[in-house]
C-alpha cells in the first residue's frame, strides 16, 4: 500500500506507527524500513499518546508521503474525536471491527476478548490499581462484556447505540492494596473497544474530513467484520 502511494512521486516517507505494544511498533518499523527502501524515511513510534501523534504528524516534509497507521483495531480503542482530530497526515490506515449485529456473531466477538492473551495484555491496568500479578491470577476471574453507549448528543441520532466491548478482572475475594480496598465482585475494567456500524464509521469520517480511498477485509479474519480502510484527510495542507 505504501509502495502504491509512493508511486505518486514522493521522494521519502513520514509514517506514524500507532499501537499500545511498543514491541510491535519496533518490529513494524524495522520491517517497513527494509521493505520500502525509501531513503531518509521517518518512522514515528506512537504508543497511543495522541499528543505525540499530532506532533509527529506536524513534523513533515512536503516531498514525503505522510501516513498514520493504527495496528490491528487499535483505532477502535478511542472515541473518534480523540483519534481522528489528531491525525494530521494526508493518509491513514484504519482497522475497524464492525458491529456484526447478529447475536451469535456478537457473542463470538466477545469471546475473542476473553482469551489468555487478552488477559495478559490487560494485567497492566490491574497493576495500576495496586494489584499484583499473583492477585490477578489467583484472586480474579477474567471476562468481557458487550455494552452500549449513547453518543447521540455528540454525534447525532445514528450514534445513540454504539456497541463497546470491555474486558475486566472480577475479584473472587476481598483484596486490600496500598491504595484501595476491593470487595468480592468488584470489577476492574480494561480497554474499551468500540464496534461501529458501517453507517456510524462513514458519518464519523465525513464529520472529521476524511474520505475512503479503498477498503478490504483483513486477510487474518476475512469472514469477520474486520475491515481495513485507507482514508485520505481532505483537510491536509502539507
Amino acid at each position: 500500500m505504501l509502495e502504491g502511494i509512493a508511486s505518486e512521486g514522493y521522494k521519502t516517507a513520514n509514517v506514524n506507527l500507532v499501537d499500545i505494544d511498543q514491541r510491535r511498533i519496533d518490529a513494524a518499523r524495522d520491517y517497513l524500513a527494509k521493505r520500502l527502501g525509501i531513503p531518509d524515511a521517518v518512522f514515528n513510534p506512537v504508543n497511543t499518546d495522541f499528543t505525540r501523534l499530532e506532533q509527529a504528524s506536524l513534523s513533515r516534509n512536503n516531498d514525503a508521503i505522510s501516513l498514520t497507521t493504527f495496528f490491528g483495531t487499535t483505532f477502535c480503542n478511542q472515541q473518534p474525536n480523540t483519534s481522528l482530530d489528531f491525525i494530521k497526515t494526508r493518509y491513514a490506515l484504519l482497522g475497524i471491527y464492525h458491529d456484526p449485529e447478529d447475536k451469535e456473531d456478537r457473542d463470538a466477538m466477545v469471546g475473542e476478548y476473553e482469551t489468555a492473551e487478552m488477559r495478559e495484555h490487560t494485567k497492566h491496568i490491574g497493576r495500576d490499581w495496586g494489584l499484583t500479578n499473583q492477585d490477578l491470577d489467583g484472586k480474579c476471574t477474567f471476562g468481557a462484556q458487550l455494552l452500549s453507549v449513547d453518543w447521540s448528543k455528540e454525534y447525532g441520532e445514528s450514534f445513540r447505540n454504539v456497541k463497546v466491548i470491555v474486558p475486566y478482572f472480577e475479584l473472587k475475594e476481598a483484596v486490600s492494596t496500598d491504595y484501595f480496598n476491593f470487595s468480592k465482585g468488584d470489577r476492574i475494567c480494561g480497554i474499551r473497544s468500540y464496534k461501529y456500524s458501517t453507517e456510524q464509521f462513514g458519518e464519523m469520517l465525513e464529520r472529521h474530513g476524511f474520505r475512503v480511498i479503498e477498503s478490504f477485509p483483513d486477510s487474518a479474519k476475512p469472514k469477520d467484520g474486520v475491515k481495513l480502510y485507507l482514508v485520505e484527510n481532505t483537510r491536509f495542507n502539507g
